[in-house]
């Protein structure tokens, strides 16, 4: 399977607005499947260290060519 992994930086307390694209070559499916993994705890340095971490997604855009 195709895959792309991003590390966030580190201490970045900031809103990250990221566009990420994927090619996917010669391939026939009705399903994608995305796997999001947040880093669960807020660390030391966050305002909210030791709280549970959020991860917002706003859009997933699909285009077939």
């Amino acid at each position: 399977a195709d895959k792309k992994t991003f590390i966030p930086s580190a201490k970045n307390d900031e809103v990250l607005k990221k566009d990420i694209k994927l090619e996917l070559k010669n391939i026939s499916s009705n399903k994608l499947k995305i796997i999001i993994e947040s880093i669960k705890i807020c660390p030391d340095w966050h305002s909210g260290k030791g709280g549970k971490a959020w991860m917002f997604i706003d859009e997933i855009i699909i285009n077939e060519k």
